[in-house]
């Protein structure tokens, strides 16, 4: 994975950054996939950077959430598509190893709860 589009945060709400996150990891179990953006030419995904400068990957439980976010910076963007398999094999140990942080399902509102790749991993491998 190569970093990708930057763009400023917003802090969001606890509570509500913490049910998005709940939900994310439930869909993304249920359908095996989750969703980025990602760069039609190139195997970049979009980033941006947090108040405390970490570069945070935004991901989401579905093509119709990551979709709603390609516009402005990450208008040239495209909802892509990652198994869970290979997710957790191939992407969170890079991830991990850069020190790039997780998004969960990120809104124009709020920028979701942003977590390690591996506290992320776990939640997806918990039995529910």
């Amino acid at each position: 994975m190569q970093r990708g589009v930057d763009v400023a945060v917003h802090t969001a709400p606890v509570g509500k950054a913490a049910d998005r996150y709940r939900a994310l990891v439930a869909e993304v179990r249920r359908s095996g996939h989750l969703w980025v953006l990602s760069h039609p030419a190139e195997e970049a995904w979009a980033t941006y950077s947090d108040p405390r400068g970490h570069v945070v990957v935004p991901v989401w439980p579905g093509q119709d959430q990551a979709a709603a976010m390609a516009t402005g910076l990450w208008g040239g963007l495209r909802p892509t598509a990652i198994p869970l398999d290979a997710f957790l094999a191939h992407e969170v140990p890079g991830l991990e190893a850069e020190g790039v942080l997780i998004a969960a399902h990120p809104t124009r509102t709020s920028s979701g709860a942003a977590v390690r790749a591996t506290h992320f991993a776990r939640a997806l491998l918990d039995a529910s």
